[in-house]
């Protein structure tokens, strides 16, 4: 179906084909990809952080204040995901396996994650920390590390579904060290594929934007990891059998 905008519609003849504003869509995607992985190869992380700072501690302030106006309260957004052509079991142990060389890899390694998996996952992935990564969250850049808890609050552990096998449980971390968000994600196997329930909680008094663009963010995110998982493992397979 032909995209309109502005009660106008456009089409073009062109060497590659007749193209509409939606086959016209994808190559503006395509460029925008590609001139972001430019920016962000030629950007150092030190550099990245020096010209996001100001962001950087407006959206700290921000999110303590939320965080005091909260009173301890939490509210959750999540995102389900089904997929078919990778099981859960494949796909947690490749993303598992790429964040793991975030944390434990050489520098190299690093630059290769970064590069190849967790810039192109999302636009908004700014730098890539030594556990998590800065996003816009709520609308501004955000120092969001991922931490390893103890355990889980009780709200957190009251959505735990015993139908999914994989889990990763996980705390949003500022760079003070302020815990203000957490995270559960499940993955299971179904008969053609995999299922994925996303879950993280925000402050509740978080303005809504927090919440809607995540599950926006969740939904790109997840979407192009699939994709990179879909094809390495696959690549993997086709060397393994030549």
């Amino acid at each position: 179906m032909t995209k309109k905008q502005n009660d106008i519609e456009i089409k073009f003849k062109t060497d590659l084909g007749e193209a509409d504003e939606n086959v016209v869509d994808k190559w503006e995607l395509m460029a925008s990809r590609r001139a972001l992985q430019n920016l962000k190869s030629l950007i150092s992380p030190e550099q990245m952080k020096e010209l996001l700072q100001g962001q950087l501690d407006e959206s700290a302030k921000l999110i303590k204040e939320y965080l005091e106006k909260s009173n301890g309260e939490f509210k959750k957004c999540f995102v389900k995901v089904e997929v078919e052509g990778i099981t859960a079991t494949d796909y947690f142990k490749w993303q598992y396996g790429k964040m793991g060389k975030t944390i434990t890899g050489t520098e190299e390694e690093r630059r290769d994650i970064a590069k190849n998996v967790v810039f192109p996952a999302h636009p908004e992935h700014y730098i890539m920390l030594s556990s998590g990564v800065v996003e816009t969250l709520g609308g501004l850049p955000t120092s969001a590390s991922v931490v390893r808890l103890d355990k889980s609050p009780q709200f957190v552990l009251d959505e735990v579904n015993s139908d999914y096998p994989h889990k990763s449980y996980a705390g949003v971390q500022l760079e003070d060290g302020t815990i203000w968000g957490y995270g559960l994600s499940e993955f299971r196997d179904t008969a053609t594929g995999a299922e994925m329930r996303l879950n993280i909680w925000w402050p509740a008094a978080c303005s809504q934007i927090f919440f809607d663009d995540h599950a926006r963010h969740f939904s790109v995110e997840y979407r192009n990891f699939l994709h990179m998982a879909v094809k390495e493992i696959n690549e993997q397979k086709s060397q393994e059998n030549n």
